[in-house]
């Protein structure tokens, strides 16, 4: 049976009955605040503090001769790959259409020092936040999870995984950066996984173009209707080493379940040598 919510005509909200109510998960630091439906008896999630972004960020941990490989002075709102270093550098060209992004790729939006006209620049979007309504509520059997309150389109930008990182050695000697959001972190950190997920794993370049310090953020892969919990795949794209690997039962229920998931995902970034991993700490 599902727990205290409902879909309206404006999306999904936490009902008032009994003792449940809904309050600003992100404590006013999302410019779209994130709902979140307060359990049974007061219940939230807890020993978490709520940080929108990942830390430190990319350009302080960067250690290349550059954070910048190129920069545009674009006026035409940096939508055409002919004239925009910054789109040119996505992988054939294919970034954002209509603020939307239909397959994953290694991108490059604009950043901070480029010349372009930011309210007309079409190459920037997961730098500018959440816009999406999300909200956090109790699941029958998977602790926390996260739904949409609205009907998303494919493609949609829906968050980043924030956490802190940091740097560690792996055990072939690798460089390995660990995302850890477990105790501090955004909504990401309370999306559950799915065998057959809802979301996608996406690398943007936004505060620097080191391979090695993407930003990690989630984007729909199908349309997505208002009150439908949001997942992602723990396992996709990733590798662990055989005697680190740290599997859990699998409760998705989905038809392509796989029955065991990693709990700590190991990403190859994007354009750089699989020596150089990011680590995301998943939820438990």
């Amino acid at each position: 049976m599902p727990r205290d919510w409902r879909t309206t005509g404006t999306g999904t909200s936490c009902t008032r009955r009994r003792r449940h109510h809904s309050e600003d998960l992100s404590r006013g630091k999302e410019s779209t605040p994130v709902e979140l439906c307060v359990g049974d008896a007061g219940t939230r999630p807890s020993e978490f503090r709520y940080r929108k972004d990942r830390w430190p960020h990319g350009c302080f941990l960067s250690r290349g001769p550059a954070l910048f490989r190129v920069c545009c002075d674009c006026t035409d709102g940096c939508s055409d790959a002919k004239h925009c270093a910054c789109v040119a550098m996505t992988t054939g060209g294919r970034g954002y259409s209509h603020q939307r992004l239909l397959e994953p790729v290694p991108l490059y939006e604009c950043g901070p020092w480029c010349g372009c006209v930011r309210s007309r620049c079409q190459n920037r979007l997961v730098q500018r936040g959440l816009r999406v309504r999300l909200q956090v509520f109790q699941t029958e059997d998977r602790g926390w999870g996260v739904r949409c309150r609205d009907d998303l389109d494919r493609g949609t930008f829906v968050c980043i995984y924030a956490g802190e990182r940091s740097l560690k050695r792996g055990a072939e000697m690798e460089e390995v950066c660990f995302i850890d959001a477990n105790k501090e972190g955004n909504v990401s950190r309370f999306i559950n996984h799915n065998c057959k997920p809802n979301l996608f794993i996406q690398n943007v370049f936004t505060d620097s173009h080191d391979p090695a310090f993407p930003v990690i953020a989630f984007f729909t892969s199908r349309v997505v209707k208002s009150g439908t919990e949001l997942t992602w795949d723990y396992a996709a794209d990733a590798y662990a080493d055989p005697g680190q690997k740290q599997e859990v039962p699998c409760l998705c229920g989905s038809s392509d379940c796989r029955h065991v998931v990693l709990k700590r995902v190991r990403l190859p970034n994007c354009a750089s040598p699989v020596k150089q991993l990011q680590v995301l700490e998943v939820k438990d």
